[in-house]
This record gives C-alpha cells, structure tokens and sequence, in this order.
C-alpha cells in the first residue's frame, strides 16, 4: 500500500486517473458530454446526468451535473460523497484512498440508490466496415501492426454504425476509424477523440481482448491495458490479452483460467501508474520513462523503432 495517510484530492489524483475514479463508482464508462439515467436518483425517468470537461479548474480534468433533479454539480470526490451518503468530502476522500491503496482501509457502505446509469437504450452494436485505405494501415504501422495482424484480431477500417436496436440511421464514422470484433460484440475506436470519446463497446464484463487469438505455444501471458496493445505484443511474438477497458478488470474465474494455461504472467500498464495494474496478482513491468514521454509499448514503439520496442521488451520479459 502507498502510505497515503497524509495525500489530499490533488495528490491522489497524480495516482489515479480521475476519469478511472468516474468509472469506477459508476460501474460503467461514461461518454463525455452524454447523458445517462442519474445515479444519484431512482426516479429519473430520461438521462439527466453527465460528465463535461473543466476547462476553468486546472486540477480537474471533469465535472459532473445533474441537471433533471436538484440541478447539482461537482466533481469525482463530491460524487462519491452524494453516491455513498458521507458527511463530509474528507470521509469520501478516505473511501477513494481505502479503495485504491492510498490509505488506511475503511469500513464499506453501500450505494444510497443503486442505480448502474445507462444510455438512452440498451447497447446493441452493428457496423459496416469498409476496404483499408493506405492511411489506415500507415496509422497501424507506427506500431509495427501490420495488416496481416489486424485481420487476425479480426479489426477493420470503420465505415458507419448504429449503437442501439432502436436506431433507424446509420452515424457515419470520422475518417480515422476502428473496429474490433470481440467474439460476437464490437468496440469501436475513435483514435482522435478526446478522452471519454475514444470508445464506444457493447462487450460484457465476460469479453477478454485477445483470447481468441491465443495459440499457448509460450509458457507466458502478458495482460495489457488496451487492444492495441495486445496487437502490438502480438508483433514481437508475446502473448497478450486486456480487458474490455483499462477501468475494468478481468472477469471472474481468469486467474484460475491463467494458472492453468501459463506458467508466467506480467502485467504490462501504462507507466503512469494512474490505471488499475494492482488488479492483478502477478509482476508488474512497464515502459521506462522517456523524454518523449511514452506511456505504453505500442507508444514506445511509435515515438522510437520497432527494433527499440524488441529490445525493451526482452529486458522487460524475463
């Protein structure tokens, strides 16, 4: 545990992403600027609650706003305070600390209303994709993804989609645009939207990235935070896997599944330390800090050479 006992808001949030905190104690991940079913009333009968950025408050990247009940704002730590029924913010800011390793444990309450928000209609995603374009595999290369990669990770250039059964017109995706097939769902990826905006999913808490494409020819698994991660190990010749999103851990039952499958396991998350590696019951490695401030192996790979990335990794991976 991180001796936490004297860290304040701002300095929790050095290690802990806040939009991690926003999924979380949401159980879910919020779009920015869309609106949900509020999770702070049980009587809300058309979305009213979203998140925004703050652009005025340079200590928070977020704010959050009710608009159909009391008309109430704030940030992650009022939140969890309104969520949770505490007095004061320095009682939610202890639960944020227990819950993350900051701090000293603290005894759990529940959710006053127990609501998971929702978009306007259930998730239900279909897609049609379209032919690459050399702009496509070009933005993939950088990472040393090649399009024989993508095509076994079952990931094509995005063309349009609908995001419920109830939606008549198709959204018509921007230029650069992904989607992955996780088994029978889809994650769409929007490489140049601002955070919150990169990914839309209809995958259930049972979908992991990168299963399918196992071939246990390695007795070692690295668990990664992001499909395009799992893509980029893959082209070095590990064997990778994520969650659905870096905010959400593995389903239950996967350690056993590893223990069974792999003698070794590494944990490999951004170096930011803000994203949920401690999940996981195995060595954490991550990418050195660099002057080009690379977080990740498929950034790394990006910002030096894919010989570069080869080379840290059998460091990395003993």
């Amino acid at each position: 545990m991180i001796s936490g006992f004297f860290l304040d808001e701002d300095a929790v949030l050095e290690h802990v992403d806040e939009y991690t905190l926003y999924c979380h104690y949401l159980e879910f991940e919020p779009e920015i600027r869309m609106n949900y079913i509020s999770p702070l009333r049980d009587n809300d009968e058309s979305p009213s609650f979203g998140i925004y950025p703050r652009n005025q408050n340079k200590t928070r990247e977020f704010f959050w706003k009710d608009s159909g009940g009391t008309g109430e704002s704030g940030d992650i730590f009022k939140l969890v305070q309104l969520l949770y029924g505490y007095s004061t913010r320095q009682e939610a800011l202890a639960r944020v600390k227990s819950d993350f390793g900051l701090g000293l444990a603290v005894e759990k309450r529940e959710k006053i209303v127990r609501n998971i928000p929702k978009f306007r209609d259930a998730s239900d995603i279909r897609v049609r994709a379209r032919a690459w374009r050399p702009e496509d595999l070009k933005w993939w290369q950088q990472f040393n993804i090649s399009e024989q990669t993508l095509v076994k990770y079952r990931t094509s250039a995005l063309y349009c989609y609908w995001l419920t059964q109830t939606q008549r017109a198709p959204v018509f995706a921007p230029a650069l645009s992904f989607v992955y097939r996780i088994y029978d769902r889809y994650q769409l990826y929007f490489p140049c939207k601002e955070k919150g905006k990169k990914f839309r999913n209809d995958l259930s808490e049972c979908h992991v990235m990168g299963l399918e494409q196992l071939n246990y020819q390695s007795d070692t698994l690295i668990i990664t935070k992001s499909y395009k991660d799992v893509m980029c190990l893959n082209s070095f010749g590990y064997e990778a896997v994520s969650p659905r999103s870096e905010n959400t851990p593995m389903p239950q039952g996967f350690f056993d599944w590893v223990s069974t499958h792999y003698k070794k396991a590494y944990v490999l998350f951004d170096n930011d330390m803000k994203h949920r590696g401690e999940w996981y019951p195995y060595p954490k490695v991550y990418v050195p800090p660099t002057d080009r401030q690379s977080k990740d192996i498929s950034d790394f790979t990006r910002d030096y050479s894919a010989q570069a990335a080869a080379d840290l990794l059998r460091t990395l991976i003993q």
